[in-house]
């Protein structure tokens, strides 16, 4: 689903820039060091320099998109936002614990599931410890949860925030939502669980996640490989 502006070369995926940051800004603080991934032509990351978030970095596997981006805000003018040729399964240009945030817009839906506890597992390592990853999808809580939540990435997903989606049909039932994803990078505990300000659905969502976690982790330990 693009939000598409193709009059002046932006794309968007699921959310306008403005949209997004507007839904995420919340969860920031001024003086977080954020990484956004799979930038493309989006302008996050002016959106967050418009919310007063200086400290940003974009990265995107394309060097088109990124040349595109640095030349749209050229260092000179613009020395807080970074563009970044790179792989979000290989981010070896990053030390360990350096950002706060990890904002994704589209990037986690788009690798190859078989790839996603490599990539959820290198995003515990760019993030300090208890740094938020903040990813909006359109997979739905029972099918996302169990990647999210797998117990050998063994972070905490600590809500989840339903997002009407401005380009559904509105007849169909399909993608009628969209779902931004709060991942904490905090070593989860074997009796952690959902907080009571987690809306019932989610938290459901969530603690069924856990059991199959649990139930697979069990197995594996046992040799009995995995569910």
């Amino acid at each position: 689903t693009y939000r598409d502006g193709a009059a002046d070369g932006n794309y968007e995926w699921f959310l306008s820039s403005e949209a997004f940051v507007a839904l995420v800004r919340p969860r920031l603080a001024s003086g977080d060091r954020v990484l956004q991934l799979g930038c493309g032509s989006s302008r996050v990351a002016e959106a967050l320099l418009g919310e007063g978030v200086l400290d940003v970095t974009s990265i995107d596997i394309s060097a088109a998109a990124v040349e595109a981006s640095r030349a749209r805000n050229p260092e000179d003018s613009f020395p807080t936002l970074r563009y970044v040729v790179g792989d979000v399964l290989s981010m070896d240009m990053f030390g360990d614990a350096g950002f706060d945030v990890v904002l994704d817009k589209g990037t986690w839906d788009a690798i190859a599931k078989t790839s996603s506890r490599v990539m959820l597992r290198e995003l515990r390592r760019v993030l300090r410890q208890g740094g938020l990853y903040l990813v909006l999808s359109f997979s739905k809580p029972a099918n996302a949860l169990d990647f999210l939540l797998d117990w050998r990435v063994g972070w905490t997903v600590e809500d989840i925030v339903q997002v009407p989606n401005p380009s559904h049909d509105g007849r169909s039932e399909s993608l009628k939502f969209l779902f931004l994803y709060i991942c904490r990078n905090s070593d989860r505990a074997e009796d952690w669980g959902p907080s009571g300000a987690v809306a019932p659905d989610m938290a459901a969502a969530i603690r069924d996640a856990l059991d199959y976690q649990s139930a697979d982790r069990a197995l594996s330990r046992h040799g009995g490989g995995e569910l």
